[in-house]
Parts: C-alpha cells; sequence; structure tokens
C-alpha cells in the first residue's frame, strides 16, 4: 500500500503560505481589537456626560470644575452657595467609583478598570499606574473668577457647543503632574509645548476620543482639531 507523504520542500511550502497569510491577518486583527477598545472608551465617556446632565440639574446648569479641590477658585455667584466638586470626586459621587487613598503618592486613586480609565491607554510613567485616570477637562470649563477671562459658562449659554470638547483623552509627559486638566497651550502641536505639559493623546488608530459640552461622543484625528471650524481651546463659544 503507498503513503503520500509531504516532503520537506513540500512542508516548507505549506508554513510559507501560513506565515503570508499570517502576515496579513494580525494586522486586521490587530484594528477589530483597537475597534473594540476604541468603542468601549467612547463607551466610558458617554457615561461621564450622563453622570455630568445629572451634575448640572444639580448644579444650577454648570458643569464639574476641573481640580480646584480645595475650592481655592470661586465660580459666577450664580453657582452659589452649593458647592462645585473637582472631576474626579464628581465621578466618585455621581457614578459611584470607589476612591482608594494610596500612602505612597498621598491622594486617593480609582482603581484599574475604573470608567475613566481607557483600554487602549499604555501606561509611560508612574502617575498613569497610580492614578488609573485616562481623561482629562478642557481648563477653559473649569471654575472661573468672574474676573477672569474666558469665564466658564453653562453649556445651555453656549453658541456652539457640539464643537466644544469638554473631556478628552489626555497623558501626563510629567510624571510629577497628576492635574485631570488638558488646554491649548498644553497641546503636542503648540510651539509653547514642553516636557511638563498634559496633552490630548491620539492613541486610537492615531485618533482620539472626545466628550463634546453637547453629551455627543466622537474620534478625532490631528487634523480634525486643527480645523479653525472646531472651537475647541479658548476661542469664544
Amino acid at each position: 500500500m503507498n503513503r503520500k507523504c509531504f516532503t520537506l520542500i513540500e512542508l516548507l511550502v505549506v508554513i510559507a503560505i501560513i506565515a503570508v497569510l499570517a502576515g496579513m491577518l494580525l494586522p486586521a486583527l490587530g484594528k477589530v481589537k483597537e475597534q473594540g477598545k476604541t468603542v468601549t472608551c467612547m463607551n466610558n465617556l458617554k457615561n461621564i456626560g450622563l453622570a455630568a446632565v445629572t451634575y448640572q440639574g444639580d448644579f444650577q446648569g454648570f458643569m464639574p470644575g476641573v481640580n480646584n479641590p480645595y475650592l481655592s477658585w470661586n465660580c459666577h455667584e450664580q453657582c452659589r452657595p452649593k458647592p462645585m466638586f473637582p472631576f474626579a470626586q464628581f465621578l466618585h459621587l455621581y457614578l459611584s467609583y470607589e476612591l482608594v487613598w494610596r500612602n505612597d503618592i498621598g491622594n486617593y486613586t480609582f482603581r484599574p478598570g475604573n470608567v475613566a480609565q481607557c483600554p487602549s491607554d499604555m501606561p509611560r510613567n508612574n502617575k498613569y499606574v497610580t492614578h488609573n485616570f485616562s481623561y482629562g477637562q478642557n481648563l477653559y470649563c473649569d471654575w472661573r473668577n468672574p474676573t477672569l477671562k474666558p469665564s466658564m459658562l453653562r453649556p445651555e449659554k453656549m453658541h456652539r457647543p457640539a464643537q466644544y470638547i469638554w473631556t478628552a483623552e489626555i497623558w501626563y509627559k510629567n510624571a510629577d503632574s497628576s492635574e485631570l486638566y488638558f488646554s491649548d497651550y498644553n497641546y503636542p502641536f503648540k510651539s509653547s509645548a514642553n516636557a511638563s505639559n498634559k496633552s490630548i493623546d491620539f492613541r486610537h488608530n492615531s485618533g482620539s476620543n472626545g466628550l463634546y459640552m453637547d453629551g455627543h461622543v466622537s474620534t478625532s484625528k490631528l487634523n480634525d482639531l486643527l480645523d479653525k471650524s472646531n472651537v475647541v481651546f479658548s476661542n469664544k463659544p
């Protein structure tokens, strides 16, 4: 009885074909996996946006502040006498995410896998590991002293809230920085950007997710944010 066996050459040909197919499929599979992470990230931002709507109802239409944990700045007279919570405490209170005290950094942090952590966010310094936080607010949406410009606005008072980013994906170039915000002078394509800045991170196939003041979430490329029709930063909204 004759037995047909693979010759060494035939085996090598089969291995080569498999290698070529794998080389073609793996990048596509990687993109599909990243797309799934992008969707998860967008859902995180949508949940933050929904919580912000509830917050607005409690605070006369204003959004949560950026940081200011000691209320060293005052917002407009209209939002007093009720105190306004900074961004991290807002997530803790309105999305019921537990804050954990860390003796090594002397501050509270979220547990890994929380709504404020993007699955595509790769640790690049100690702040990522300790704070488990991937998003930051637009500094121009922060609490404002009435004498400072630009002053904080309610979304309902904005002319183009759908073009004004409230919360974006950011990364901390400076390992000693833990502020949860970004601003136009922190942008990576600004000539004034430096190693201590907090910048928007384009981590999803060169795209970055953003939560806008009208509540919608979208992914933008660098050129999209450079478009003059976008009111992203300190321009009058």
